[in-house]
This record gives structure tokens, sequence and C-alpha cells, in this order.
């Protein structure tokens, strides 16, 4: 996000009003509008290609709100809290049982092959910072794996496109790619983060595909939202996903490459604009949207897969909100994911 100085644009468009501020099309760019007591309005670059940020931006507050994921700092204890059913909830590593909770999903963090993992989980995670630390032989476990690479890490781009294809042609036993990019890493060493659009680049030359492929699954499920869809899938400017199916020889192949995109929320219009082949496939993509099984598992059953883009919040700029999908919870409370879980 990059903060902007006054001018005066030549062409503007309201994309959406937020609870303290508007998001704004300027000459093309996605520019977020903020008025703050004393300092007038600040104007930030949320993005240069405003087409496709307007995709993200459709989705009510009260949804973004809503946590799909909450990281736990140490195991609970006795029954859980209401607000921990429902989300997948991430246990911390060395967590040797599950608990006890009706209702309840449950993910565990894990370093490497050597950690301890009970039974019955929903997702295992790891977290990678470096791609030094990724690993050479991976583990093959009961639960849906997802990693979480940091895209600040040097050579992160170059491994895009093996990792993919690894994911898609079974190589590596990954359901999901998460990619995590914390501001203000950038800002420490004098840079800009990445936009969402330049990531969409990077993510389309990895899996071999033509950008827009990847911004027509977004407008498909922005179409669809009225029809309502689990919170993950939900469209999101700070946590972005997009699915694909294996592929013997590309690796992955996006899955919504041959669906249209309807012009109202109707399963009717989209499956007449569907060819025959692809029908089977494009109604297991609609009930993907609504499925209520953990996101993991959702994709498993029907050997999808998922490459996300995770933006942190800049905590020095509270323009957003006071938490949102992937959150964690300490003292009873929800809280912003810090860069430290």
């Amino acid at each position: 996000m990059e903060v902007m100085n006054a001018s005066s644009p030549l062409r503007t468009r309201l994309i959406c009003t937020l609870d303290n501020a508007e998001v704004l099309e300027e000459d093309g760019r996605a520019v977020l509008h903020v008025v703050e007591k004393g300092a007038g309005k600040l104007r930030f670059l949320l993005d240069t290609d405003a087409d496709l940020y307007s995709l993200l931006c459709c989705t009510e507050q009260d949804i973004l709100r809503r946590s799909f994921e909450v990281h736990l700092g140490s195991a609970p204890m006795g029954s859980m809290p209401r607000a921990l059913i429902g989300p997948t909830v991430l246990l911390p590593q060395g967590t040797a049982e599950l608990p006890v909770q009706e209702g309840a999903v449950f993910g565990l963090k894990v370093n490497d092959q050597n950690d301890p993992v009970p039974p019955g989980l929903d997702e295992v995670h790891m977290h990678f910072q470096s791609c030094d630390d990724l690993l050479e032989e991976w583990p093959v476990y009961d639960a849906p794996l997802v990693v979480t690479v940091d895209l600040d890490a040097p050579g992160v781009l170059d491994i895009l496109s093996p990792f993919a294809h690894g994911m898609g042609s079974g190589r590596y036993p990954v359901r999901e790619l998460r990619l995590r990019v914390d501001p203000r890493v950038y800002l420490t060493r004098g840079q800009r983060p990445p936009f969402l659009s330049e990531i969409l680049e990077a993510i389309a030359v990895a899996v071999g595909c033509d950008p827009i492929s990847l911004m027509r699954e977004l407008a498909l499920r922005g179409r669809l939202m009225p029809r309502g869809m689990r919170r993950h899938l939900v469209p999101d400017p700070a946590f972005v996903t997009w699915t694909f199916r294996s592929h013997r020889v590309r690796g992955l192949v996006p899955v919504t490459d041959h669906f249209p995109v309807p012009k109202r929320a109707s399963h009717a219009e989209i499956l007449r604009g569907t060819p025959d082949s692809e029908r089977e496939r494009l109604l297991s993509y609609l009930s993907l949207l609504e499925d209520a099984e953990p996101r993991a598992r959702a994709f498993e059953k029907r050997d999808l897969f998922a490459i996300s883009v995770h933006f942190l919040d800049n905590l020095e700029l509270f323009l957003f909100l006071l938490y949102g999908g992937i959150t964690m919870w300490d003292k009873d409370e929800l809280y912003l994911l810090v860069p430290t879980q």
C-alpha cells in the first residue's frame, strides 16, 4: 500500500464504501481514500489494476469480519468458546491430542515430518520463511497439507513454477500453497510491498496460464455471491484463492477455464454456457462454493488444489477491519494474525 500525493485524476469511479473509507478507481488504479481528523484526506494506492481490485470488493463488511481460520498460541483447556466452533482451529506445534469438542474443526502446525500428528485432524499446516527450508522429502498425512511460504523470502518466485507442477503431478503431497505478504517487512527494507496484480501475474506464469483465467474465477465467484458462499472463498482483498485441477503435463490448470461468467447469480445460466465435457467439473466446483466441510478437505474431496495470497495487515495503518478471515485467539478474544504466527 503506497501513500499518494494529492492529484486530480481524469477519471474516477467509486468501487466500494468501507466503514471509514472509500475505494475509488482513479485513472485505472485502485485508490483508498481515508479521512482522518486533523490530517484531511489520505490516499493510498492499493493496486495499479482497478479492474482486478474491483472483483474483490463486492463482499459486505460484516461477512469479511467473520473468521474461517483461528490460530491458537496454546492448546485449549476444557470447553472451547463459541467463537472457535465453526472456523478451522489451528493448534500449536507439539499438540499430541485433540481437544474434545463437538462441532470443532482442527488443524495442526508442524515444522517437519518428525513432529507428532494426532489422528482426527482436518488440516496440517507447514510454514516456511525461506526457500532453503523447503523439504526434499515430504511427509504424507491422513489430513491434507497446507504450506505457507513468505513471499518476501529470496527465490520464492523462482520456485513457484516447479512447486506448482509438483503439486499437480503428485510429487508434492500439498493441497494448498499460501503466499504470505507482510507489508512491514518490505517497508523496513525501503521497498514497496507487491500489488496483488503483480502476484497474480507471477502465479499465472508459474502455472502456465493466461492471467485472464485467474481473473475469470474471481469474477465468477463474485457474480455467484448472492447465492451464498463459504467464507473462505468469498471475494476478499486480504485473502485471495484460486483453484486448480491436476494435469499430467502442466501440473496445475485453472479449474474454471471453460466456465462462463453469468450476467446474474444463476446456475442454470452457467450450465447453458458450459461445454458438455465440462459439466461434471462445473457441478463439482459449484458444490465446492457451498460445501460446509473444512476448506482443505473440500478441495481434497474434489481432487482440487489451491494457491492463495494472504496479505497481513500493516498494524501501523488501521484502515480496514479489526479482524478478518484468518485470526489468532488470545485472552478470550480474536485478534489480527501477527507475522510471528
